[in-house]
């Protein structure tokens, strides 16, 4: 990977090590995102709602279990009162992430038990497993940070995101096959605790390998005073609008979030292989996509790509108002287009942050990010899963389709997204390019693909006068070997 090479030390501080050392750190950072993913796709989406279904689980559970997670970012502003949080980044992201995703083997025997508290049970498993997880996860987010260069920050978790997808898509399958042939012979609960099985171990391999990755030194003004820098987000006005912009989005995506799973799952009687495929088929955009938003995030900025993407997204859920049961052609479409648009989301939403945060303060920033967006989620799930229950009985006939609660919620949920997206326009920074520009460079590349040359629709030089121009320098070489190496 070329992304691996250049010049590292001035941006991430650790300048006394090795070069083929730097190398190798951003290479185990790409393999532990691989690995971890496997541990996240088999324990979330439609195999944890399908395993909470199979243990009894109504609608408000369901949501739950979703917000879970998402309410464990809370407790990320209190990572930095961990012993030795500036001296050994890397020790406590290890063991955190260790403990968060080993702690599912306790998931195995519970399969296998019968009573009342099995449910219970699963839910308090992953409200213990997301604390631990979440926890370190500023700690991680920091000292891999000060890794990356900031030039190919977006490249980099670009082609990390690539890898990601790739191992998401064939475990999906995989875990399907699983579940649909266990439960074809009435074994589901032996197909979970396979699934499981292969899920905590991908995650400790994925352990095993993040604590090959270096250490690097903690800047030296965090180590003075934690009461005042921890407290200093909350204080920034910039950030205190990022906060306020993203809460909304996550409010309005966490009040739909924790029902396609069951609706595939119930409404629309989908195999676990036809969801797993329908995973797979993200994953495929997302690898194809990743490096063309990595590269539209280095060269526009961040909030252009987000605001972008958050306005397609606003009528995702609009879009589910259309399959049934036994006519699911629209997904086919759904799965490019809401795969297209996510990629290039999350891959922006995650560097924002770190973009706008300073780095001697950077773990509070993101801890703060977290914990905020994180409650903004569970309070919209739960409300969610109250609508939804109460929605219940709920059956309007149309036609051949009849909508059903969580129909209301997908409606509820564009409307609250595209509302969100118009906030992101306040997030417009003089720093980067603004949207229009990228949006005009997009269809013009579009065109000059769609009609096959270049020459036929060339770019006006108005347009190219106000693009940012590619980094040049000691490291110049990255930017044009990494589009054939990645």
């Amino acid at each position: 990977m070329s992304l691996l090479t250049g010049r590292v030390s001035a941006e991430t501080g650790y300048a006394g090590s090795p070069p083929g050392s730097r190398r190798d750190d951003l290479r185990y950072i790409v393999w532990e995102g691989a690995l971890s993913s496997i541990f996240v796709v088999l324990t979330g989406g439609a195999f944890v709602a399908g395993m909470a279904l199979m243990l009894g689980a109504g609608d408000f559970e369901i949501s739950l279990l979703a917000a879970l997670p998402l309410l464990a970012q809370a407790t990320q502003p209190l990572s930095v009162l961990l012993p030795k949080f500036a001296e050994d980044r890397r020790r406590l992201s290890v063991w955190g992430l260790t403990l968060g995703r080993q702690i599912w083997w306790l998931a195995v025997p519970l399969l296998f038990l019968k009573g009342q508290w099995e449910l219970f049970a699963l839910l308090v498993l992953v409200g213990m497993s997301s604390i631990a997880t979440m926890l370190v996860t500023p700690v991680w987010l920091s000292w891999v940070s000060d890794i990356v260069p900031r030039e190919i920050r977006g490249r980099f978790f670009g082609a990390r995101s690539a890898m990601v997808a790739g191992s998401t898509l064939m475990f999906a399958i995989l875990g399907s096959l699983v579940l649909d042939w266990t439960r074809d012979a009435d074994r589901e609960s032996l197909g979970y605790a396979v699934v499981v099985a292969i899920a905590a171990t991908a995650a400790g391999l994925g352990s095993t390998v993040l604590s090959r990755v270096s250490e690097a030194p903690m800047p030296a003004p965090l180590l003075r005073d934690k009461t005042v820098h921890w407290a200093r987000p909350i204080r920034d006005r910039e950030f205190r609008r990022i906060l306020r912009v993203f809460s909304a989005w996550n409010f309005a995506i966490g009040i739909s979030a924790p029902f396609f799973a069951p609706h595939m799952l119930v409404n629309l009687k989908m195999s676990f292989l036809l969801i797993g495929l329908y995973s797979a088929g993200a994953a495929v955009v997302a690898v194809a996509s990743n490096r063309s938003w990595g590269a539209l995030i280095d060269r526009f900025g961040s909030r252009a790509v987000l605001t972008f993407c958050a306005v397609g997204i606003g009528l995702v859920p609009l879009i589910w108002l259309i399959p049934r049961a036994g006519y699911l052609w629209i997904l086919s479409f759904e799965v490019v287009y809401a795969g297209w648009l996510w990629t290039g989301f999350n891959l922006a939403a995650f560097t924002l942050p770190i973009d706008k945060s300073p780095r001697n303060d950077r773990a509070y920033y993101l801890a703060w990010f977290a914990a905020v967006t994180g409650v903004a989620f569970f309070v919209a799930s739960l409300l969610g899963g109250v609508l939804a229950e109460i929605l219940s009985d709920f059956s309007l006939k149309a036609g051949r389709q009849t909508f059903l609660n969580y129909h209301i919620l997908f409606v509820i949920s564009a409307l609250l997204r595209l509302a969100s997206a118009g906030l992101m326009l306040v997030l417009t920074d003089r720093s980067e390019q603004r949207l229009p520009v990228m949006v005009q460079q997009m269809s013009y590349a579009v065109l000059r693909w769609l009609l096959m040359g270049r020459l036929i629709v060339p770019c006006p030089p108005d347009i190219m006068d106000n693009s940012k121009p590619e980094h040049k320098g000691p490291d110049d070489h990255l930017s044009r070997t990494d589009r054939t190496t990645q």
